[in-house]
């Protein structure tokens, strides 16, 4: 039996992209895995993590994100963010810096290990966004060397408002959240919010 394929229908997926026309990433809470598309099946490999890429054993992988050229970033519950390349992570980046799987273990760039870090790209940029306590925070980061550059925060629009997707556009991100929660617009020329109600129109 292949262990790649139980590893993957057992872990759960909690995002999916393409990589390429023919390759899938698909992440479970904790691990990645690169999926052959073969007619109508999926064949996958698990990809590699080198024990100083994310030494700790309790961090959780909660979104993913494929850049143009299909290299695959994973946002981390330790609010980092960690690049893959040719099915194996080469470094792990936070607001404290980057590490290779050669260097020394990078600190967490939060105190706590348990936030959602959902993230997204464009064309030179990775913007990641997370909850801490009563804060919503977004990060940006350079898509070419993941050096962290910026991070805005904002307080909650609610207690219980947490980030579940985003997506970039020219100027703006749009950040949404779980259950009936309004969105975050965030304006990446001015770093300025704005929350926005969903309206129901009826004809």
């Amino acid at each position: 039996k292949d262990i790649s394929s139980a590893e993957l229908k057992a872990g759960g997926v909690v995002s999916v992209k393409f990589a390429s026309e023919t390759t899938v990433a698909a992440l479970t809470p904790k691990a990645l895995f690169l999926c052959d598309m073969i007619g109508n099946a999926l064949l996958p490999t698990r990809t590699l993590v080198p024990p100083g890429i994310l030494p700790d054993p309790d961090v959780v992988l909660t979104s993913l994100t494929v850049d143009l050229d299909g290299r695959v970033f994973v946002g981390c519950s330790d609010v980092s963010i960690v690049e893959w390349s040719a099915r194996i992570a080469i470094k792990r980046s936070n607001k404290l810096g980057v590490v290779t799987a050669q260097q020394k273990s990078l600190s967490s760039g939060t105190t706590t290990a348990n936030s959602r870090l959902i993230i997204t790209s464009n064309h030179d940029s990775i913007y990641a966004t997370y909850r801490d306590e009563d804060e919503v925070y977004v990060q940006k980061y350079n898509l070419e060397n993941l050096q962290f550059v910026v991070e805005h925060h904002i307080s909650l629009p609610s207690k219980s408002w947490t980030p579940s997707a985003i997506s970039s556009g020219s100027s703006y991100l749009i950040i949404g959240a779980m259950k009936n929660e309004p969105f975050l617009l965030f304006n990446t020329a001015q770093n300025t919010f704005n929350v926005i109600e969903v309206q129901c129109i009826f004809s």
